[in-house]
């Protein structure tokens, strides 16, 4: 018997814009290698929300900010708090939301 592996909402979001707005809102940590994010899990992938921080072991991991999927504005509610553990995705990197982004531009004529 063979266990389907249901995708990640944030893998299945096509359009590009929504990965260069992640980035943007990852730009308030200082130095690419310090940024992350972390994606919603639930939902049907169309905008997942996000927050975006630090490395789980930098002094600063505490610090979070949360944004809408949609709109990439700040989360309504508590933005600088965050989401269920249980409904996040392991952390990205700067780094892997770039493949991300190149994953869903068009190929080049």
């Amino acid at each position: 018997m063979t266990t389907e592996i249901k995708p990640r909402p944030h893998e299945l979001v096509q359009d590009p814009d929504y990965f260069r707005d992640v980035m943007r809102n990852m730009e308030w940590v200082p130095g690419k290698e310090n940024r992350r994010v972390r994606f919603g899990t639930t939902g049907e992938g169309h905008f997942p929300n996000y927050q975006t921080g630090w490395p789980a072991d930098h002094v600063m991991a505490h610090e979070v900010h949360r944004f809408s999927g949609r709109t990439h504005s700040a989360y309504h509610d508590a933005p600088l708090e965050t989401f269920d553990e249980d409904r996040l995705s392991r952390a990205f990197t700067w780094e892997e939301v770039t493949g991300m982004l190149a994953g869903r531009l068009p190929p080049k004529k």
